[in-house]
């Protein structure tokens, strides 16, 4: 009576403890896809932040380098020196403007390409994992149920059943 008593606690504990240890898979891999959420939330708000600084920092740059020609041409202007476009001075600042602005997009570009990331995640195959372990459950159970009826079998074959 023991061994048959023990047989069907032990298929009932085999049981109960792969329910919840597919619970458990389920709820780490709900939680994975909850943190991965949030963590890209707060990297968009990195991003948003990060994009507003990096903006004006170019802002300054390009401000910075205008100066540099306005002051450089009222410099030429003091000294007696005219500026026309079509002369080496004009052309001369008008190639400086031009390198100034490919040094501003180069540097935003660095920023740019330096800016918080998201994190990427497959939730579509975490959601099929998910679908998966839903799906083997009642299988596990079921070969769980097969085993203690084969080892309930095994004790009724050797004489230790009911009446033990």
């Amino acid at each position: 009576m023991f061994s048959v008593g023990a047989s069907l606690f032990n298929t009932y504990a085999g049981m109960r403890a792969q329910r919840e240890q597919r619970s458990e898979h389920i709820w780490q891999a709900k939680r994975a896809m909850a943190y991965f959420d949030e963590e890209n939330q707060k990297v968009a708000e990195a991003q948003q932040e990060y994009g507003a600084i990096v903006s004006y920092q170019i802002d300054q740059v390009r401000q910075n380098q205008l100066s540099k020609r306005h002051q450089l041409a009222y410099t030429m202007l003091e000294s007696g020196m005219g500026i026309t476009p079509t002369d080496s001075a004009g052309l001369m600042l008008r190639f400086q403007g031009y390198q100034d602005e490919m040094a501003a997009r180069a540097a935003e570009a660095e920023m740019v390409y330096h800016r918080p990331k998201p994190k990427s995640m497959d939730k579509e195959s975490l959601r099929h994992g998910i679908g998966k372990i839903r799906e083997g459950g009642s299988f596990q159970d079921m070969a769980h149920l097969v085993k203690g009826g084969s080892e309930l079998i095994n004790i009724f074959r050797q004489g230790g059943g009911l009446s033990s």
